[in-house]
């Protein structure tokens, strides 16, 4: 199956908020692992066949599977300015998630070899765009073989959980129509990716009374065009299959 990936520019209005430091605390269970081998690459890769399997040894031989638990922690920054996308309805925190911890099949996010990445830790609010609003937390993590994005989406399909921009201090789950996970690697040598999504099943949002949160970054080497793709290529599978893959949202 062949993939094109369109990309949407974001424009250089940018909007201060106040201050809070937030945790999400989350817990779900993986729903689908999905296998990108890259089919034609010279610099980078420009092609993909993609596959669903129950399991994968795809990252360094430790084997993932369907129903394994996918747990963790992000914390939320909300005191920096945002950046506006070009038709209006999504702003974009850079630098927003302070830190996260991934915990998934018993392999652990950042590790020795994979470290949290100094660029993507970003938290992107829509409002209203196509009658939906959706919270999205991530954060990426970089090593000499593998690359990961880690993102937390919060699906709204009725646009009324958000009336503008600011990054909430607190959330009623049952507003939101679908609570989801996702971890996704790239193999730097060959392009090759694996996305692993989960339903959340268990999540709190909270704020910190104090913040002592300093999170540790690495360099990017020159791959990043061929790994920024694959965030944009998530966020469409996920878009596509929302309407279908619906969960009960938690109170």
């Amino acid at each position: 199956m062949k993939k094109t990936i369109l990309f949407t520019a974001l424009s250089l209005i940018t909007q201060h908020t106040t201050a809070a430091i937030i945790n999400v605390n989350f817990e779900g269970t993986i729903d689908r692992l999905l296998e990108a081998e890259c089919t034609e690459y010279t610099s980078s890769c420009n092609d993909w066949d993609f596959e669903y399997v129950s399991s994968s040894n795809f990252y360094n031989n430790n084997l993932i599977s369907t129903n394994d638990i996918f747990s963790g922690l992000a914390v939320i920054d909300t005191s920096g300015d945002y950046s506006l996308s070009s038709d209006g309805y999504q702003a974009i925190y850079s630098d927003a998630t302070h830190s996260a911890n991934i915990n998934v099949s018993g392999l652990s996010f950042p590790n020795a070899t994979e470290d949290t990445s100094s660029i993507g830790d970003s938290v992107s609010i829509v409002d209203n765009r196509s009658g939906r609003d959706l919270l999205n937390v991530s954060t990426w993590f970089s090593g000499t073989d593998y690359f990961a994005s880690f993102g937390l989406y919060l699906h709204d399909t009725d646009g009324s959980v958000f009336s503008d921009f600011s990054i909430p201090t607190a959330l009623d789950f049952s507003m939101f129509e679908a609570l989801n996970l996702s971890l996704n690697f790239v193999h730097r040598p060959t392009g090759d990716q694996l996305h692993i999504d989960a339903y959340i099943t268990n999540i709190s949002y909270e704020e910190q009374t104090t913040s002592s949160v300093e999170p540790t970054s690495v360099g990017e080497p020159p791959l990043l065009l061929n790994i920024l793709f694959f965030g944009l290529i998530v966020f469409a599978l996920k878009e596509k299959s929302i309407l279908t893959n619906r969960r009960k949202a938690l109170t």
